[in-house]
């Protein structure tokens, strides 16, 4: 027999279309050869199986029988594979069987019996009714359906009982929440009790979440109220309940963001709902009031940087705050022309009494602010009994004395004592920066002894804090004399030193 055509041209003589004719008729006794093939081995028993399955899915393949007789090569490999125990596969055969053959009650048995064997009750029951439709009388179909129907409703009478439990073990719950905080444990080991059982709806079990979440709030275990808050929305996304819950266990652990979110999502579903709205309310004041502290934060936070960058541009150094008691958190200020103005502390000496000026500006001149101070109608010094501290009498000094520079991270902890940003403890690139400049000692003249250096009144209070053996003591400090008072002389002499 000698076909040759092109593939895909269609038999044009009574020769090509005879050996059509051949080549299917010698396919379809291949078919039924492999089918009887796949009987016998099945006949064989279980160690020949496979070699059932194999010829019949070789008959499949040949595609050459009708599909009633292809039903049956499906149905048969289906009944192979259901003792096999490859209930999935025989299901999907007995299903294809049907579909080619929906007379094909052996078919509906074996889909049954393969729904019935992977727990698919009411596919079982729809296959087994079908099959009997088309066989009333067919005896292993009403034993099985029989057997189908029995399972059933024994699994109905479960659920029943175990949803009956359940909703005594919810409502149980339920009576242990209002009998108070004691028995709040126990209200908790019903609900999950309940929810462990897997056997209610979504909507049940979401109830049940959103109450273990309730009691989880009430004992304040925020970060269970809110999972379980989320498995109940995950659960029921309308179950309102569960959106104020999860808010209210997110306020409660500062997740203002997804706390906003919870709530704006529950009014979604309940516009009208009071509970939400008072709770969306105090989430949004408290992400206000967390906003204006994050402004006022960085307002801190920069405000003190550019200090202290004004204070390193001018090469100026800053030692540890001393007079506290006198100064308070008293701090430079920087304008607009980035300009520094400094709180200056005056300690007359003798007394060891005190003066402030608030307010002096680097490029001000002592004598001016002297000039102030002193002036004629200036009143006077109340214990300076002798008149001694006049405008033309007075000197000022600075201590040269032994000192530690800070680091630039001490400097800005410093600056920020005080404000918005006291507690803030890492400041970015500025930890490289204070790691980079490790603090210097400057050391006086002599036997470690203070060394006072006298101030040029004529000089600007940023020529004299720039001046090298000057450390300032958080602020400006200097010391007031008087030339004619008793205590001048011991000071000059370098007899006297502050008091420990």
């Amino acid at each position: 027999m000698a076909l040759l055509m092109e593939k895909g041209a269609e038999p044009q003589t009574e020769r090509e279309l005879a050996d059509l004719d051949a080549i299917s008729a010698l396919k379809e006794s291949a078919a039924i050869e492999l089918k009887e093939e796949g009987n016998k081995y099945v006949k064989m028993g279980k160690k020949h199986y496979q070699q059932a399955i194999n010829c019949y899915t070789r008959a499949i393949n040949q595609k050459a029988l009708s599909d009633t007789e292809t039903s049956i090569l499906h149905s048969n490999r289906a009944h192979v594979n259901l003792l096999l125990g490859n209930y999935g596969r025989a299901l999907s055969d007995s299903e294809e069987a049907i579909k080619l053959s929906p007379t094909n009650v052996k078919a509906y048995y074996r889909a049954a019996k393969a729904s019935l064997s992977v727990n698919k009750l009411v596919e079982a029951k729809a296959f087994s009714e079908k099959g009997l439709d088309q066989d009333p009388d067919n005896e292993e179909l009403k034993k099985l359906k029989k057997q189908i129907d029995s399972q059933i409703s024994e699994l109905q009478q479960r659920e029943a009982q175990v949803s009956k439990a359940l909703k005594t073990a919810k409502e149980e719950g339920n009576k242990y929440v209002k009998m108070g905080k004691k028995h709040y444990q126990q209200a908790i080991n019903c609900y999950t009790r309940a929810i462990n059982q897997k056997a209610l709806s979504d909507t049940e079990t979401s109830i049940l979440h959103s109450n273990r979440a309730h009691v989880n709030l009430l004992l304040g275990n925020y970060g269970r109220a809110l999972s379980d808050s989320e498995e109940a929305i995950k659960l029921s996304p309308t179950n309102v309940k569960a959106y104020y819950r999860a808010a209210k266990a997110s306020l409660s652990v500062n997740k203002l963001v997804e706390a906003k979110a919870f709530s704006e999502k529950g009014l979604d579903q309940d516009p009208d709902n009071e509970e939400l709205k008072k709770l969306k309310k105090q989430i949004d004041s408290q992400i206000s009031e967390l906003q204006q502290r994050e402004a006022q934060v960085s307002k801190a936070l920069k405000t003190a940087k550019d200090i202290m960058s004004a204070i390193a541009d001018r090469g100026i150094k800053i030692g540890k705050a001393t007079f506290q008691e006198l100064t308070g958190l008293k701090k430079p200020i920087l304008d607009n022309d980035h300009m520094l103005h400094w709180p200056v502390l005056l300690l007359y000496a003798e007394v060891m009494s005190s003066d402030f000026i608030e307010d002096f500006c680097e490029t001000d001149m002592f004598s001016a602010h002297l000039d102030l101070m002193f002036s004629d109608s200036a009143e006077p010094l109340p214990w300076d009994k002798e008149n001694a501290y006049t405008r033309d009498a007075i000197e000022l000094y600075y201590e040269s004395g032994s000192g530690v520079c800070l680091s630039k991270k001490e400097i800005l902890s410093n600056l920020l004592q005080g404000t918005a940003a006291s507690h803030i403890e890492s400041f970015g690139d500025d930890d490289t920066d204070a790691a980079k400049s490790s603090p210097k000692e400057i050391s006086s003249v002599g036997n470690n002894r203070s060394k006072w250096v006298k101030v040029n009144e004529r000089k600007t209070l940023h020529a004299v804090l720039k001046e090298p053996n000057f450390i300032i003591p958080g602020i400006p400090v200097f010391f007031v004399v008087s030339k004619k008072s008793s205590f001048y002389k011991d000071f000059k002499s370098g007899n006297w030193s502050l008091p420990s």
